[in-house]
């Protein structure tokens, strides 16, 4: 059983035990004046390295990074019968990066600046009431000449990793019967950071009904397809991804929320492409975790701020 599965086994064997049934209600819904507070954390390690600067001072690289946050989310207002504009204010960041070598031991002060740019931040999206993250952007950062705006950047597609989990698709009209499944054509839990204008490549994401619970209802995630980033539109491919995704969602059909999702995301590079390196080439590995923390709760521990080891 996966690590994702055992955390999804945990947090069920706190439940109730319900018989087996169809589920009904596995539908976003937003009150004016609700606030739902998330711990959300993306762990990724890329074949890609990305620049890790400060706005002056000190320009480093990265090759992996783990984002936690603890976001609270209101509803900003209603776009149509079908979906909400969200906004989740930033109220703590844990960030630990992984340095190329030539960067190590210079990162401190970038990480420290960061965290406070993230601390300040909101992230404003428009989710559909099935899932669907239609937009999303990350804001309340300085952009103001070109240095900031390349942080602001690699910030946005951190937070969209960590934000992942939202975008996964709920059964239609909220319904789905006992054991069914239902499909979803790719998902933002398939792009590769760093790419700035998206990624290329067909992918899927089958979700399958597992309990219901007292009105918890759990379901399967799996996935897999290709991926490769938008630069290859334009050429060769140079690098491709053969990409799996497994993971697990519980939604609380009383509240209408998703009330935790995790997902680990591992692309192999193809025989062709330049990160393969004669099979000695790096994955593409994400693991993100999206979990909710009750009116009253502790706020789980988000981990250090850290550099890491050289990768």
């Amino acid at each position: 059983m996966s690590r994702l599965a055992l955390l999804t086994t945990a947090f069920l064997g706190l439940l109730p035990l319900g018989a087996a049934q169809a589920s009904e209600g596995m539908t976003w819904k937003w009150e004016p004046g609700v606030v739902r507070r998330y711990m959300l954390r993306a762990e990724v390690k890329s074949p890609y390295v990305f620049d890790f600067n400060q706005e002056r001072n000190v320009d480093g690289k990265i090759s992996s990074f783990t984002l936690a946050m603890l976001v609270d989310c209101t509803l900003n207002e209603a776009v149509g019968r079908n979906a909400s504009e969200v906004r989740c204010t930033v109220d703590k960041t844990s960030l630990a990066v992984a340095p190329v070598r030539f960067s190590a031991g210079t990162l401190s002060p970038v990480i420290d600046e960061w965290v406070k740019k993230f601390d300040a931040a909101w992230i404003d999206m428009t989710l559909g009431a099935s899932g669907r993250i239609r937009n999303i952007d990350l804001e309340g950062v300085d952009k103001s000449n070109e240095r900031t705006q390349q942080i602001w950047m690699l910030m946005r597609e951190m937070t969209l990793r960590a934000f992942a989990p939202f975008d996964f698709v709920l059964p239609k009209d909220g319904v789905v019967a006992d054991g069914a499944q239902w499909v979803q054509p790719g998902a933002r839990a398939f792009e590769l950071p760093g790419m700035g204008q998206g990624t290329l490549g067909g992918t899927s994401v089958t979700h399958t009904w597992l309990a219901d619970q007292g009105g918890l209802v759990t379901w399967g995630i799996s996935g897999a397809g290709t991926v490769a980033p938008p630069t290859a539109a334009n050429g060769s491919l140079r690098d491709t991804f053969q990409i799996k995704l497994d993971g697990s969602g519980v939604f609380d059909t009383k509240q209408g929320a998703v009330v935790q999702a995790m997902y680990e995301a591992v692309g192999t590079p193809t025989a062709g492409s330049v990160s393969a390196d004669a099979g000695r080439g790096l994955a593409y590995v994400q693991s993100v975790i999206l979990q909710y923390i009750a009116p009253g709760t502790q706020d789980p521990s988000l981990g250090t701020s850290q550099e890491l080891s050289v990768r």
